[in-house]
């Protein structure tokens, strides 16, 4: 399974949960093939071992991904049950729910991230 984060700045994360790596792996390198990512960058993808925790980027801008099997504060499965459908492309993904991207981005200590908090706290003090 797969969530898709869009959060204030324009980056593309994909965060999968850690049950069935073998599948999110394959589902990943699919995803990244769709867009276009050069051979290169599909094998150092399928080098990696999705059972451990791990983060990376991968790609140039403006097709960079940045990709994670794990995020302090919020456990996948709750996530994924909060999900929101958003249509990209004619395409459904599921997002990460406003609320729990304010929890995962409480906890990194960057800088860029305690802005976005504010900024999301904001519209979503604006929806209610």
């Amino acid at each position: 399974m797969l969530l898709f984060i869009m959060g204030i700045e324009e980056q593309q994360e994909i965060w999968t949960s850690g049950s069935n790596p073998a599948m999110n792996k394959s589902n990943f390198i699919a995803a990244l093939e769709s867009m276009d990512f050069d051979a290169e960058s599909l094998k150092q993808v399928q080098s990696l071992d999705f059972t451990k925790q791990m983060a990376f980027t991968i790609g140039e801008e403006p097709q960079q991904v940045d990709f994670m099997t794990f995020v302090n504060m919020v456990k996948f499965e709750e996530a994924f049950d909060d999900k929101v459908l958003t249509e990209m492309d004619d395409i459904k993904l599921p997002v990460v729910h406003l609320n729990d991207l304010i929890l995962m981005k409480m906890n990194t200590g960057r800088a860029q991230d305690k802005a976005d908090i504010e900024e999301l706290q904001r519209i979503q003090n604006s929806r209610e």
